[in-house]
């Protein structure tokens, strides 16, 4: 009947119901379920939105060689916009080329990870965008670099030792904002006395002189990332790039080159086009998320077609 269409219909929105489920629910096969949303379910290309965000997912669906399918979302409007066979600088090419050189001149922004062959098609195709990189993901890459340095110095240390220990054991006091420093002391069996946080974070920092280097560079970096403002980011992230050099940390080498590689796209970053909100790949990472619950819940998808079209269905209520 029509209202167990419609009422399919509606499940075929939600990313936590597969086929099989719907098929259960309303005692039909699978077969048919898959057969009525290959017959209805519509996902025609969609117009490129004014800030659009690129993103990839690990997929056994992605072709031509890749291991990735390409993701487009909307950052203004909050929807999926797009999924592409792989990431390839061809594909994303070829895929641009089909669209009117006058709907690609309407987008003005564009957020990625670092991807380089992003930043070149964008370039390349969307000629008026401003293009962002990701900050979690330059975050990421300094956080990576610190670990190296702590890791380094651990090695160097008398196994069980006390300075051993803590970079084994509480090195995550240097790594997350997530722990009050002046909680109430409790007793600690290594050093048989009580402690609170911040006696093991001191601690932590006395070890080596590079560490404490290493970390303070870190945590300037984090400050600009959270509280600069777009007008002075390029002067201060000048002088941060300066300061990393000046240390002289090998953990922090390739950090400096990506800072200087993606200057301007870090800068673009600090921008905040839409309703105060910072550019970033913060939605599509989230959409990402549901994506892969639906390829799970399904225990995996193979037909790429099928899995576009249910996707945009879920997520864009434009279809």
């Amino acid at each position: 009947s029509y209202a167990v269409l419609n009422a399919i219909a509606l499940d075929l929105h939600n990313v936590r119901m597969t086929y099989k489920d719907i098929a259960h629910k309303y005692h039909v096969s699978d077969t048919i379920v898959r057969m009525y949303a290959d017959s209805f379910i519509r996902a025609p290309r969609l117009t490129l939105p004014e800030n659009l965000g690129i993103d990839e997912i690990s997929s056994s669906m992605a072709k031509y060689g890749g291991s990735y399918l390409c993701v487009f979302v909307d950052n203004n409007h909050r929807t999926l916009n797009e999924i592409l066979p792989n990431r390839s600088k061809v594909t994303l090419s070829k895929h641009f080329e089909m669209i009117p050189q006058s709907e690609r001149d309407k987008v003005k922004y564009v957020t990625i990870d670092m991807w380089e062959p992003y930043r070149d098609v964008c370039k390349k195709y969307l000629r008026h965008c401003e293009i962002a990189v990701d900050p979690f993901h330059v975050i990421k890459h300094l956080t990576e670099c610190f670990t190296r340095i702590r890791v380094g110095i651990m090695k160097q240390c008398v196994y069980d030792s006390p300075s051993y220990y803590l970079l084994k054991t509480w090195h995550k006091l240097l790594e997350t904002d997530s722990f009050d420093l002046d909680n109430e002391p409790r007793y600690n069996s290594k050093f048989r006395q009580k402690m609170n946080y911040r006696d093991l974070f001191n601690m932590l920092l006395e070890i080596s002189p590079d560490l404490k280097l290493a970390y303070e560079l870190k945590e300037l970096y984090r400050d600009f990332n959270k509280r600069c403002s777009f007008e002075e980011a390029s002067m201060k992230l000048d002088y941060l790039i300066e300061l990393f050099e000046h240390s002289d940390l090998d953990c922090y080498k390739e950090f400096i080159s990506l800072l200087k590689h993606w200057k301007p796209e870090i800068i673009n970053s600090f921008r905040r086009p839409y309703d105060d909100r910072r550019q970033s790949n913060a939605l599509a990472e989230n959409i990402n998320q549901k994506l892969r619950l639906l390829i799970e819940v399904s225990n995996g998808y193979t037909n790429l077609e099928r899995f576009r079209a249910r996707a945009l269905y879920c997520l864009n209520d434009k279809l």
